[in-house]
Order: C-alpha cells, then sequence, then structure tokens
C-alpha cells in the first residue's frame, strides 16, 4: 500500500487561527458551537503535523467503483458546522479531492492549482468520508466536490448528488459537559 505524500507545504499557516475564528460566526447554539471549537481544536493539534488519514477504507458507506448512487447519513449539527468552517467558500462548500484521497480547500470559487489550496485531510471525517465515496464513484480519478446548503454533496463534473446528510441534534453528553468548561 502507498502512502499518501507529505502535504505539509500546503498548509497555510494561519489556517487553524483562522478555522477556530469561524466557529464562533457559524449559526447554531451555543453548544453546538462549543463542540465543534472543542472537536475541532483536536484534530487540528493533530493536523498540524501532517497528520492525514487512511488512503483507503475510509467511508462508512461502501460503493461499487463507478456507482451512480445518493447515500444518506447522519450527523450531529457539531460536525456539519466544522465542515463548514474549513470550506473556504461561501454558500456550497467547495473542496477538491485527489486521486489518493487527500481533501483540500481553496482560498477561492472555481479550479485551482497548488496555490491558495489547504489540506483539510483529517479535519472532519464526514468530508473525508465524501471524499472516498466520490473517488469511488468517480473510478479513483478524485475531482471537485460541493457541500450543498441542501446538504448534498454534490460532484461537480456531473453535478449529480451522492451524499445527503440529514441533521441530528449534537448528543445531550456532549452538551452537558460542554457547560463545564
Amino acid at each position: 500500500m502507498t502512502s499518501l505524500p507529505d502535504l505539509s507545504a500546503f498548509i497555510v499557516p494561519s489556517a487553524r487561527s483562522e478555522f477556530l475564528r469561524r466557529i464562533e460566526t457559524v449559526s447554531g447554539t451555543r453548544y453546538d458551537r462549543a463542540e465543534a471549537s472543542r472537536r475541532l481544536k483536536g484534530r487540528l493539534d493533530a493536523w498540524e503535523g501532517a497528520h492525514l488519514p487512511s488512503e483507503t477504507g475510509r467511508s462508512k458507506h461502501k460503493v461499487p467503483l463507478g456507482a451512480t448512487v445518493l447515500v444518506e447519513s447522519e450527523e450531529d449539527d457539531a460536525e456539519l458546522m466544522i465542515l463548514r468552517v474549513i470550506a473556504s467558500t461561501r454558500g456550497d462548500a467547495q473542496f477538491t479531492v485527489s486521486p489518493n484521497g487527500a481533501v483540500f480547500s481553496t482560498m477561492s470559487n472555481g479550479w485551482t492549482i497548488n496555490k491558495g489550496r489547504i489540506c483539510v485531510s483529517g479535519l472532519s471525517p464526514l468530508l473525508d468520508d465524501a471524499a472516498d465515496l466520490l473517488n469511488r464513484i468517480r473510478n479513483g480519478s478524485g475531482g471537485r466536490m460541493f457541500f450543498t446548503e441542501a446538504s448534498i454533496f454534490m460532484d461537480a463534473s456531473t453535478r449529480k448528488g451522492f451524499l445527503r446528510v440529514h441533521s441530528a441534534r449534537t448528543t445531550r453528553q456532549s452538551r452537558h459537559s460542554e457547560d463545564h468548561l
């Protein structure tokens, strides 16, 4: 098995503080923001050391190569906040997936080469899952995807949805623990 290349050169040094700052601007309850902030801080600590997830088998949704399906998933509000925060675009969140599974956010809308890209692999299990699904659907070729305001991941080249995410409330236990911070 080939390991992912060291993509730490793509990490914008100010991204960590920018992501954490954005948590405070996302709409939602203070409990969900606190939970999203706690989770993201932990993931960012590992991410800054060029931590990347395994390149294969990340997705909890197994689909055949080249399949055209719409998978359903449920995530809590804190996880959905994290996804919106690490997207650097407004409206539909835009991401690029490499053939080896690395996920990038970009500082502008549209296609970009390496300049201005931020490797965000490992910051959101939901995003990593969507990237794996996109690669399966596109036969391992990578590509761009959007997470729409309607909570659907869409292949940018075909404009077809492949993962619909339903919002679930952040667990009561997580909320309770955040009251004591």
